[in-house]
């Protein structure tokens, strides 16, 4: 948010008068009509953040923003708009704007990897084999330069990031925590190898209760690597036991 006295419902709000962000943003630039039809609609903003909204400051600042974002060809989607992906719906305070870069299709099932930071070879070598089958299947999401979802306030302001975008993207501007937008998103979980540690346990959980399937790759018993992903599969997460079995779930 670029406006730090403007709360999540005033956002809201606004984006429902003016039906999309471009036409709001093009009605800032013209105070009275402005003014006129945010009076009409009886949406009343506190005078300091009405200050804020016509400003010449934030006017520049959102210029160079949207015009950097259309040059780029990067849609603009809000909270309101048919292409909004309908699962972001169901978390506390979804996004109320997202940017999507190249063909991103939302109906397409989603995937978040996780595993630990030193990844044995076998994991490294597990990693690339799902990673080279799904990512022409599947909408991949995680922290590797093949994945599609970021969400990452500073992106969206950063030109020399918009202007070296590669894969299709979703860029989401956004206060509220990671893993809540992710996990709004996501259809499975895939662990590729994971010990015991209580971020990938909350992962986990929060993946559960979020009513989202863990598919997980067995491991070798002795190695400390796959404790967790073992005990997972003896909880029961459904094993992977090559990349066609991920078929069933694209």
């Amino acid at each position: 948010m670029l406006i730090d006295d403007l709360n999540y419902d005033a956002y809201l709000g606004l984006i429902n008068i003016f039906s999309d962000v471009s036409t709001l943003f093009k009605c800032t630039k013209d105070i009275e009509k402005f003014k006129n039809i945010i009076y009409s609609k009886k949406n009343f903003i506190p005078k300091k953040v009405y200050s804020k909204l016509i400003s010449k400051e934030l006017k520049d600042n959102l210029d160079k923003i949207y015009i950097n974002l259309k040059n780029q060809n990067i849609k603009i989607i809000p909270i309101i708009s048919k292409e909004y992906p309908k699962n972001l719906l169901n978390i506390y305070n979804p996004p109320l704007v997202i940017f999507t870069y190249g063909d991103i299709k939302f109906n397409d099932k989603k995937i978040i990897y996780v595993y630990d930071e030193n990844l044995s070879k076998f994991g490294k070598k597990v990693y690339k084999y799902f990673n080279y089958y799904m990512k022409n299947k599947m909408l991949i999401i995680g922290d590797s330069k093949e994945c599609n979802f970021l969400v990452k306030r500073e992106n969206i302001f950063d030109e020399n990031y918009i202007n070296n975008l590669e894969n299709p993207s979703i860029l989401v501007l956004n206060d509220n925590i990671k893993l809540e937008i992710i996990l709004g998103i996501i259809d499975y979980l895939l662990i590729i190898e994971a010990k015991y540690n209580k971020d990938t346990k909350e992962m986990v959980c929060n993946v559960l209760e979020n009513g989202k399937e863990i598919l997980v790759v067995p491991g070798n018993i002795f190695n400390k690597n796959h404790y967790f992903s073992n005990y997972l599969i003896q909880e029961g997460a459904t094993v992977l036991l090559n990349k066609y079995d991920l078929d069933k779930f694209i």
